[in-house]
Protein backbone atom coordinates (compact mmCIF):
# COMPACT_ATOMS: atom_id res chain seq x y z
CA UNK A 1 0.00 0.00 0.00
CA UNK A 2 1.44 3.09 -1.01
CA UNK A 3 1.57 6.30 1.21
CA UNK A 4 0.01 9.76 1.05
CA UNK A 5 1.12 12.93 1.25
CA UNK A 6 -1.21 15.41 2.66
CA UNK A 7 -1.57 19.08 1.50
CA UNK A 8 -4.26 21.75 3.97
CA UNK A 9 -4.20 24.19 1.69
CA UNK A 10 -6.43 25.64 4.52
CA UNK A 11 -3.53 26.07 6.87
CA UNK A 12 -1.26 27.85 4.13
CA UNK A 13 -0.27 31.54 5.41
CA UNK A 14 2.30 34.06 5.32
CA UNK A 15 3.65 36.32 7.85
CA UNK A 16 5.92 39.48 8.08
CA UNK A 17 8.36 39.90 11.02
CA UNK A 18 8.06 43.01 12.25
CA UNK A 19 11.75 43.10 13.73
CA UNK A 20 15.14 42.93 11.64
CA UNK A 21 18.51 40.64 12.93
CA UNK A 22 20.55 43.73 13.48
CA UNK A 23 24.55 44.33 14.36
CA UNK A 24 26.35 45.91 16.95
CA UNK A 25 27.27 49.70 15.77
CA UNK A 26 30.71 48.95 15.85
CA UNK A 27 33.39 51.56 16.58
CA UNK A 28 33.93 54.73 14.89
CA UNK A 29 37.31 55.46 14.30
CA UNK A 30 39.12 58.35 16.38
CA UNK A 31 40.34 60.94 14.63
CA UNK A 32 44.35 61.65 14.61
CA UNK A 33 45.74 64.88 14.49
CA UNK A 34 49.41 64.34 13.15
CA UNK A 35 51.71 66.85 11.55
CA UNK A 36 53.17 64.62 9.16
CA UNK A 37 51.69 60.55 8.00
CA UNK A 38 54.70 58.08 7.68
CA UNK A 39 53.50 54.55 6.67
CA UNK A 40 54.23 51.05 6.14
CA UNK A 41 53.29 48.25 3.56
CA UNK A 42 51.66 45.19 4.86
CA UNK A 43 50.00 42.28 2.92
CA UNK A 44 46.64 41.47 3.59
CA UNK A 45 46.82 38.21 4.63
CA UNK A 46 49.56 38.98 7.28
CA UNK A 47 46.92 40.63 8.77
CA UNK A 48 43.83 37.73 8.00
CA UNK A 49 46.19 35.22 9.63
CA UNK A 50 47.02 37.05 12.64
CA UNK A 51 43.68 39.07 13.49
CA UNK A 52 40.68 35.98 13.65
CA UNK A 53 37.23 35.70 14.90
CA UNK A 54 34.64 33.13 15.76
CA UNK A 55 31.15 32.76 17.48
CA UNK A 56 30.34 30.39 19.99
CA UNK A 57 26.38 30.77 19.19
CA UNK A 58 25.88 27.16 18.87
CA UNK A 59 27.45 26.35 22.25
CA UNK A 60 24.06 27.73 23.99
CA UNK A 61 25.16 25.88 27.74
CA UNK A 62 28.16 28.03 27.68
CA UNK A 63 26.84 31.24 29.42
CA UNK A 64 30.02 32.72 30.46
CA UNK A 65 31.19 33.26 26.69
CA UNK A 66 29.94 35.82 24.61
CA UNK A 67 29.08 35.36 20.99
CA UNK A 68 32.61 36.42 19.75
CA UNK A 69 35.46 34.87 20.11
CA UNK A 70 39.03 37.68 19.16
CA UNK A 71 41.66 35.87 18.39
CA UNK A 72 45.16 37.39 17.83
CA UNK A 73 47.85 34.79 16.21
CA UNK A 74 51.57 36.47 16.49
CA UNK A 75 53.22 33.11 15.51
CA UNK A 76 51.82 34.17 12.03
CA UNK A 77 53.69 37.88 12.58
CA UNK A 78 56.50 37.86 10.14
CA UNK A 79 59.96 37.69 12.19
CA UNK A 80 61.70 40.59 9.67
CA UNK A 81 58.56 42.65 10.00
CA UNK A 82 59.88 45.51 12.73
CA UNK A 83 57.36 48.76 12.28
CA UNK A 84 59.61 50.19 14.94
CA UNK A 85 57.43 54.08 14.18
CA UNK A 86 60.90 55.42 13.31
CA UNK A 87 61.37 53.78 10.18
CA UNK A 88 58.14 54.74 9.01
CA UNK A 89 58.46 56.35 5.49
CA UNK A 90 57.76 59.71 4.34
CA UNK A 91 58.29 59.18 0.80
CA UNK A 92 56.18 56.63 -0.44
CA UNK A 93 52.19 57.07 -0.89
CA UNK A 94 50.17 58.55 1.08
CA UNK A 95 52.67 59.69 3.33
CA UNK A 96 52.05 63.29 3.63
CA UNK A 97 53.89 66.49 5.12
CA UNK A 98 57.61 65.70 5.49
CA UNK A 99 59.69 68.64 6.81
CA UNK A 100 61.15 68.19 3.52
CA UNK A 101 59.97 66.77 0.13
CA UNK A 102 63.72 66.72 -1.65
CA UNK A 103 64.81 63.06 -2.62
CA UNK A 104 67.11 61.70 -0.47
CA UNK A 105 67.25 57.82 -0.96
CA UNK A 106 66.91 56.06 1.98
CA UNK A 107 66.83 59.20 4.48
CA UNK A 108 62.89 60.17 4.84
CA UNK A 109 62.18 57.97 7.67
CA UNK A 110 60.29 59.62 10.59
CA UNK A 111 63.67 59.78 12.34
CA UNK A 112 65.35 61.62 9.67
CA UNK A 113 61.86 64.01 9.50
CA UNK A 114 62.36 64.65 13.28
CA UNK A 115 66.11 65.21 13.02
CA UNK A 116 65.43 67.71 10.48
CA UNK A 117 62.71 69.24 12.68
CA UNK A 118 64.98 70.27 14.77
CA UNK A 119 66.80 71.96 12.27
CA UNK A 120 64.51 73.91 11.09
CA UNK A 121 62.78 75.02 14.65
CA UNK A 122 66.98 75.99 15.44
CA UNK A 123 68.48 77.36 12.91
CA UNK A 124 64.94 78.08 10.55
CA UNK A 125 65.90 75.43 7.92
CA UNK A 126 65.70 71.78 7.44
CA UNK A 127 68.45 71.60 5.44
CA UNK A 128 71.06 72.63 8.38
CA UNK A 129 71.51 68.88 10.10
CA UNK A 130 74.81 69.38 9.10
CA UNK A 131 75.32 72.05 11.56
CA UNK A 132 74.83 69.19 14.11
CA UNK A 133 78.29 67.32 15.49
CA UNK A 134 76.03 64.58 16.88
CA UNK A 135 73.79 63.74 14.00
CA UNK A 136 74.46 59.63 14.12
CA UNK A 137 74.10 60.04 18.32
CA UNK A 138 70.30 61.49 17.65
CA UNK A 139 69.52 58.82 14.90
CA UNK A 140 70.64 56.22 17.50
CA UNK A 141 68.87 57.64 20.36
CA UNK A 142 65.40 57.74 18.33
CA UNK A 143 65.99 54.00 16.87
CA UNK A 144 66.12 53.50 20.94
CA UNK A 145 62.64 55.23 21.46
CA UNK A 146 61.22 53.42 17.91
CA UNK A 147 62.49 50.36 19.34
CA UNK A 148 61.14 50.57 22.88
CA UNK A 149 57.71 51.79 20.91
CA UNK A 150 57.87 48.80 19.01
CA UNK A 151 58.93 45.96 21.86
CA UNK A 152 56.70 47.31 24.52
CA UNK A 153 53.95 49.13 23.16
CA UNK A 154 52.96 47.21 19.73
CA UNK A 155 54.34 43.73 19.38
CA UNK A 156 54.98 43.52 23.51
CA UNK A 157 50.74 44.08 23.58
CA UNK A 158 49.70 41.82 20.90
CA UNK A 159 52.01 39.24 22.19
CA UNK A 160 50.22 39.72 25.46
CA UNK A 161 46.95 38.78 24.02
CA UNK A 162 48.28 36.15 21.59
CA UNK A 163 46.12 33.10 21.43
CA UNK A 164 48.89 30.61 22.10
CA UNK A 165 49.97 27.72 19.69
CA UNK A 166 49.63 25.10 22.31
CA UNK A 167 46.58 25.56 25.08
CA UNK A 168 48.72 23.66 27.36
CA UNK A 169 50.96 26.59 27.36
CA UNK A 170 47.60 28.22 29.61
CA UNK A 171 47.95 26.09 32.10
CA UNK A 172 51.78 24.97 32.29
CA UNK A 173 53.66 28.35 30.96
CA UNK A 174 52.33 30.41 33.94
CA UNK A 175 51.97 33.03 31.35
CA UNK A 176 47.88 32.91 30.73
CA UNK A 177 47.78 33.39 34.53
CA UNK A 178 50.01 36.86 34.58
CA UNK A 179 48.69 38.17 31.41
CA UNK A 180 44.94 37.67 32.59
CA UNK A 181 45.97 39.51 35.97
CA UNK A 182 45.61 43.44 34.44
CA UNK A 183 41.97 42.55 33.40
CA UNK A 184 42.96 40.84 30.10
CA UNK A 185 40.03 38.61 30.57
CA UNK A 186 41.23 35.76 28.63
CA UNK A 187 38.72 32.70 27.51
CA UNK A 188 39.65 29.14 26.87
CA UNK A 189 37.40 28.16 23.69
CA UNK A 190 37.50 24.56 23.92
CA UNK A 191 36.29 23.91 20.05
CA UNK A 192 39.27 26.33 18.75
CA UNK A 193 41.45 24.95 21.52
CA UNK A 194 42.98 28.33 21.99
CA UNK A 195 42.93 31.15 24.23
CA UNK A 196 40.55 34.07 22.83
CA UNK A 197 39.51 37.60 24.60
CA UNK A 198 35.15 38.97 24.11
CA UNK A 199 33.57 41.65 24.74
CA UNK A 200 34.00 41.44 28.31
CA UNK A 201 37.26 42.84 27.66
CA UNK A 202 35.93 46.12 25.97
CA UNK A 203 39.71 47.98 26.23
CA UNK A 204 41.32 49.54 23.50
CA UNK A 205 44.37 46.96 23.91
CA UNK A 206 41.76 44.07 22.49
CA UNK A 207 43.25 44.65 19.07
CA UNK A 208 41.17 42.43 17.93
CA UNK A 209 37.67 43.30 18.93
CA UNK A 210 38.69 46.85 17.96
CA UNK A 211 39.94 46.19 14.73
CA UNK A 212 36.29 44.16 13.93
CA UNK A 213 34.26 46.83 15.25
CA UNK A 214 35.60 49.19 13.01
CA UNK A 215 35.00 47.60 10.42
CA UNK A 216 31.57 46.74 11.59
CA UNK A 217 31.40 50.32 11.68
CA UNK A 218 32.61 51.48 8.85
CA UNK A 219 31.79 48.73 5.98
CA UNK A 220 29.37 46.01 7.41
CA UNK A 221 28.64 44.53 4.43
CA UNK A 222 32.34 42.90 4.36
CA UNK A 223 31.02 40.01 6.58
CA UNK A 224 28.37 39.03 4.37
CA UNK A 225 30.52 35.75 3.30
CA UNK A 226 32.63 34.68 6.26
CA UNK A 227 33.52 31.24 6.39
CA UNK A 228 35.35 29.82 9.30
CA UNK A 229 38.47 27.94 7.59
CA UNK A 230 41.63 26.12 9.03
CA UNK A 231 44.80 28.97 9.27
CA UNK A 232 48.20 27.51 10.04
CA UNK A 233 49.31 28.67 13.11
CA UNK A 234 53.17 27.83 13.44
CA UNK A 235 53.11 24.39 11.58
CA UNK A 236 49.80 23.45 12.88
CA UNK A 237 46.12 23.81 11.71
CA UNK A 238 43.77 25.90 14.00
CA UNK A 239 40.34 25.10 12.78
CA UNK A 240 36.93 27.08 13.56
CA UNK A 241 38.07 30.80 13.17
CA UNK A 242 37.62 33.21 10.30
CA UNK A 243 39.99 36.16 9.36
CA UNK A 244 38.88 39.92 9.72
CA UNK A 245 37.83 41.15 6.52
CA UNK A 246 40.99 43.19 5.36
CA UNK A 247 40.63 44.85 1.79
CA UNK A 248 43.47 46.62 0.10
CA UNK A 249 44.10 50.14 1.09
CA UNK A 250 42.45 49.23 4.06
CA UNK A 251 45.13 51.77 6.78
CA UNK A 252 45.59 50.40 10.52
CA UNK A 253 46.77 53.71 12.19
CA UNK A 254 48.24 55.19 14.95
CA UNK A 255 50.08 58.31 16.60
CA UNK A 256 53.48 58.57 17.45
CA UNK A 257 54.63 61.64 19.49
CA UNK A 258 58.68 62.64 19.25
CA UNK A 259 59.28 65.51 22.24
CA UNK A 260 62.97 67.48 21.71
CA UNK A 261 64.59 66.89 24.70
CA UNK A 262 64.08 69.56 27.85
CA UNK A 263 65.80 72.43 26.56
CA UNK A 264 66.54 71.94 23.27
CA UNK A 265 65.84 75.58 21.65
CA UNK A 266 68.57 76.75 24.48
CA UNK A 267 71.14 75.68 21.58
CA UNK A 268 70.06 78.43 19.62
CA UNK A 269 68.36 80.92 22.15
CA UNK A 270 65.26 80.45 19.75
CA UNK A 271 61.73 80.45 21.26
CA UNK A 272 60.68 76.98 22.94
CA UNK A 273 58.82 74.69 20.63
CA UNK A 274 57.11 70.92 21.21
CA UNK A 275 56.71 67.83 19.89
CA UNK A 276 56.04 66.70 16.43
CA UNK A 277 53.03 64.57 16.12
CA UNK A 278 53.69 61.60 13.57
CA UNK A 279 50.26 59.10 12.21
CA UNK A 280 51.53 56.15 11.38
CA UNK A 281 49.73 53.63 9.16
CA UNK A 282 49.91 49.93 8.01
CA UNK A 283 48.51 49.91 4.56
CA UNK A 284 47.10 46.94 3.11
CA UNK A 285 48.28 45.49 -0.02
CA UNK A 286 46.97 42.68 -1.77
CA UNK A 287 50.55 41.65 -3.04
CA UNK A 288 52.32 38.41 -0.84
CA UNK A 289 55.43 40.76 -1.10
CA UNK A 290 54.21 44.02 -0.15
CA UNK A 291 56.62 43.90 3.56
CA UNK A 292 59.60 43.93 0.87
CA UNK A 293 58.64 47.24 -0.49
CA UNK A 294 59.34 48.98 2.94
CA UNK A 295 62.44 50.77 3.04
CA UNK A 296 65.06 49.01 4.96
CA UNK A 297 66.98 51.32 7.04
CA UNK A 298 70.78 51.93 6.94
CA UNK A 299 71.05 53.81 10.04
Amino acid sequence: MSSINFVLDAFTTSKNMDISATLDAGSVPTTIDASATAIFYVDTDTLKNVFRFSSNSWDINDISAQDIHYFTFMENWPDYFNISPVNAQLDKWPAANPISDLPINTKMLVKHDFVRYLSLKLFKTPVGVDLFNNEEELINSLNVLGEETFQQDISGLLWAKNAYTDINDVSEGGEYESNNEDNTKFFIDPSVNRVCTTDEFDSSENITRELFRQILNGAPERFNDISFVAVDVDGSDVYYTAPLPFEQDDFISFKFTINPAAGQHLLTQTTAFGARVYKISLIAKNNVNAITWNTTPID
